[in-house]
């Protein structure tokens, strides 16, 4: 299918807040965002050379306005459907990397991404590493040369080493 090219937004205006006087006003903003979205996966498949079908684009969309679902507070949809619009924008501007869009549908299908150079990091790990990472120590402050201190917690207080 031909995409047309030329259904870019312009971006010659910063984008506008709104405050919305209720919920239901905030909730029409999200329902417009999101058909939005939905309208725009051609765009944004052909873009970035996504090899998804267009039932799993608007799945990975869809679990990503469900994940705010539970938000009731009229500032704070309106706060988020500000950054969606930007997200959208930046999406059919083609600013986002390939890598970065792909990147949702991978956190999606498999869970958190670990870095391959930390798999099995657990049974090389020394003491202090170990017991730092499980919070057992905390850095304190930058001292004038630099460097950071490390101090051992327990019960959440810092003790004195």
């Amino acid at each position: 299918t031909q995409v047309d090219h030329t259904d870019r937004r312009a971006m010659s205006a910063p984008l506008a807040t709104h405050t919305s006087g209720s919920l239901a006003a905030a909730s029409r903003h999200a329902r417009s965002l999101y058909r939005d979205y939905i309208r725009a996966v051609p765009l944004i498949k052909s873009y970035y050379s996504l090899d998804y079908p267009d039932e799993r684009v608007k799945s990975v969309i869809k679990s990503h306005f469900a994940k705010h679902a539970d938000v009731k507070d009229p500032d704070v949809v309106d706060l988020l459907v500000f950054k969606g619009k930007q997200d959208i924008d930046e999406l059919l501007m083609q600013w986002k990397s390939a890598t970065h869009v792909r990147a949702h549908f991978e956190s999606t299908e498999q869970g958190p991404r670990i870095p391959q150079h930390l798999h099995g990091e657990q049974q090389t790990m020394s003491p202090f590493l170990k017991s730092f990472y499980e919070g057992q120590w905390v850095v304190v402050g930058m001292g004038a040369d630099a460097r950071s201190h490390a101090r051992p917690v327990k019960n959440n207080k810092r003790v004195s080493a």
